[in-house]
């Protein structure tokens, strides 16, 4: 149900002079010429234009003036966000490796009109597949395999109370870094019935950024299966590149380096499988080092070849120029074909601007600019508050 908004400027100028004169009759009977040449009636008809210019403003608040109010308030508006899937990819035979950020991927859902969304993220994709999952929280060998390929069930990914030495351990039966320098393992984090997350702060908004530090460290590893009466000594460091899990704490990709000295075929004999499991399996691991979980990471799964897609597209535009005969707002404001607009790169003559909020702090010779994200438009300064470009 919607409020309806009052109409402020209700009277004009002759309706409040007629109101005037009928007070003044009502309330000073010995008041009776009431033509123009009277003083008072002179201050009446002054004070009335007044009352009319006034109420007249009243009426005029934009939704810029509402946002700026917000703004000196210390509320911002959540800037739109695109829809996002998980997608799991099947790549063609020799068809693993790299693919790039930004890649487009039509979409038709009966609708007759294909929609288009764009990877968010690069990754890379594999021949190999992920043969056994193994929860090894005290070295008892908790075979997962089936849990993490099942759907609507979940497992502890350190057992249900991690202490350093706690390793996720995963064999794959294929060399995982056979077409690529990285390797990108999607990780569905499991999080119903969790609690919600302390802020911090009453005072944060929905669009301010959460600084988040993990109380554990975890540390990857490859097993290079060397022949040793020291199991320890046969697993060797695994560089992070990304991880976008913090930790294992949340939903995102971890991204693993190839290692300079990768030779996984030159390794010792198939002879001896680890963790329990069948020989010839290559074997990377996630060990606790620090402890420190306040509630054991659960996963719903540990995935290979998936990406992250949002519904989206990069466009590159040329706006049209200045048009000195222009009106001035008019020739310092641009809308773009496309909106909403999440993020734009300007450019003016080869020259890269910045984005700001407002031109409160800009001098005349700022190159900067305002995007109104929800309406697709792109406002320069007037040299006095942002060049004017």
């Amino acid at each position: 149900m919607s409020i309806d908004v009052p109409q402020l400027d209700e009277l004009d100028y002759e309706e409040l002079v007629d109101r005037g004169r009928t007070l003044i009759a009502s309330s000073n009977v010995a008041w009776t010429d009431f033509n123009p040449h009277d003083p008072g009636i002179t201050i009446l008809e002054l004070l009335a234009w007044l009352t009319e210019s006034h109420s007249y403003e009243l009426d005029q608040i934009t939704d810029a003036h509402r946002n700026k109010h917000l703004q000196l308030l210390g509320v911002r508006p959540t800037p739109p966000q695109p829809a996002s899937v998980f997608l799991d990819l099947s790549p063609a035979e020799g068809q693993a490796g790299r693919l790039p950020a930004n890649t487009s991927l039509r979409v038709d859902d009966g609708s007759g009109t294909p929609k288009t969304f764009e990877t968010t993220h690069e990754t890379t994709l594999t021949d190999c597949s992920l043969a056994v999952v193994v929860v090894d929280p005290d070295q008892s060998h908790e075979p997962k395999t089936d849990t993490n390929e099942t759907e609507g069930v979940h497992y502890r990914a350190f057992g249900d109370d991690p202490t350093p030495g706690s390793v996720l351990a995963l064999g794959f039966d294929g060399d995982p870094f056979e077409s690529t320098r990285e390797l990108s393992l999607f990780v569905d984090f499991h999080d119903d019935d969790l609690p919600e997350p302390a802020t911090g702060s009453s005072n944060l908004q929905p669009s301010d950024p959460v600084s988040f530090e993990p109380s554990v460290d975890l540390v990857w590893e490859y097993c290079r299966r060397y022949p040793s009466t020291d199991c320890e000594a046969q697993w060797k460091p695994l560089a992070v590149d990304r991880d976008t899990t913090d930790s294992l704490y949340e939903t995102g990709f971890v991204t693993l380096e190839r290692p300079a000295t990768w030779e996984p075929t030159a390794w010792g004999s198939a002879e001896r499988g680890l963790f329990g499991h069948q020989p010839g399996l290559i074997w990377l691991r996630c060990r606790v080092e620090t402890a420190g979980y306040e509630i054991s990471p659960q996963l719903d799964a540990i995935e290979l070849n998936v990406v992250e897609a949002s519904h989206r597209r990069h466009h590159e535009a040329t706006l049209d120029p200045y048009n000195e005969d222009a009106a001035d707002t008019a020739s310092r404001t641009y809308g773009f074909d496309h909106a909403p607009v999440l993020s734009a790169t300007v450019s003016v003559d080869g020259e890269r601007w910045a984005e700001v909020a407002d031109f409160d702090a800009s001098g005349p010779t700022d190159p900067h600019y305002v995007l109104d994200q929800q309406q697709g438009r792109l406002e320069f300064g007037d040299n006095r508050a942002g060049r004017r470009p």
